[in-house]
């Protein structure tokens, strides 16, 4: 019997970061069930969009973050 794994859309996987903040970087990977590159990858992108800023060693959701947030686990609950 073979289980497959659903793999996560980009919009679960930036939910997955935004619900972690504020953390350490190794506190996201962990959380959100990501690999390095992974996490590298998603925290440039929601930096760049203005979701999270680094403050010191950590991570911190934005005000648009938050509203990002709440939003995509509307529609997470919608479906």
């Amino acid at each position: 019997m073979s289980f497959r794994r659903k793999r996560r859309s980009k919009y679960e996987i930036a939910l997955a970061i935004l619900k972690q903040c504020p953390a350490l970087k190794t506190q996201i990977m962990y959380g959100a069930n990501l690999s390095f590159a992974q996490l590298n990858h998603y925290l440039s992108l929601l930096e760049e969009k203005k979701l999270i800023t680094k403050e010191g060693k950590s991570f911190v959701i934005t005000k648009k973050g938050k509203e990002c947030r709440e939003i995509l686990e509307q529609i997470q609950n919608f479906l």
